[in-house]
């Protein structure tokens, strides 16, 4: 004990005096703020490790990925099958594309890719009788024409479906070219086509 704290207690009667009772204040407060961030630690870390984990283990979309890297805005683009879901989607039933607020007018071009070997391409947009349709830009979601029969060059399968909207219509070999440009929008949708 120094000399100050022998005088604090003859002057405190017996009693703790204010300058201990201080010092054991700033101990139990030290100590409580410690333990409130080895708590903090303790719940906070595993919480972080599973998030991170979970981004890591999350699939990748390279085919998305393929767009985004030519500066493309993604989204604003949808697939729709009249009977029934995409992941159930079956033949005689009808692809519907909705297009959601584009930034510029273009034309939509789309296309299936197999995901089974042995099937084909499956090309909607552009064909012989089907050039792509022009679209405008429109702050309301809109549906393109009648839509595209699920016919028999569908094999029952897992597809990727390609949707683009490009500033200038593009041929199939642009399409399918890693340097596509004039890209206004793109999105890539999985859809698995069943026999009736």
């Amino acid at each position: 004990m120094t000399r100050r704290d022998e005088l604090d207690d003859l002057l405190a009667k017996g009693r703790l005096s204010a300058p201990r009772r201080e010092r054991i204040f700033e101990e139990v407060d030290r100590r409580i703020r410690r333990s409130r961030v080895s708590r903090y630690l303790i719940v906070a870390g595993p919480l972080a490790l599973a998030a991170g984990l979970a981004m890591l283990m999350r699939p990748q979309s390279t085919e998305s990925d393929r767009y985004a890297a030519k500066g493309t805005l993604l989204s604003h683009l949808e697939l729709g099958c009249s009977g029934a879901e995409l992941s159930h989607c079956p033949r005689g039933s009808k692809l519907i594309f909705h297009l959601g607020a584009l930034p510029s007018a273009g034309f939509l071009h789309a296309y299936a890719e197999p995901l089974e070997a042995g099937h084909e391409r499956v090309w909607y947009y552009p064909t012989a009788a089907n050039p792509p349709p022009y679209v405008e830009p429109s702050a309301v979601p809109q549906i393109m024409g009648q839509g595209i029969v699920v016919g028999q060059e569908h094999a029952a399968g897992h597809y990727r479906v390609h949707l683009v909207v490009a500033s200038t219509p593009l041929s199939r070999e642009d399409l399918l070219a890693d340097s596509m440009r004039n890209v206004v929008a793109a999105e890539v949708i999985e859809m698995v086509i069943v026999n009736p």
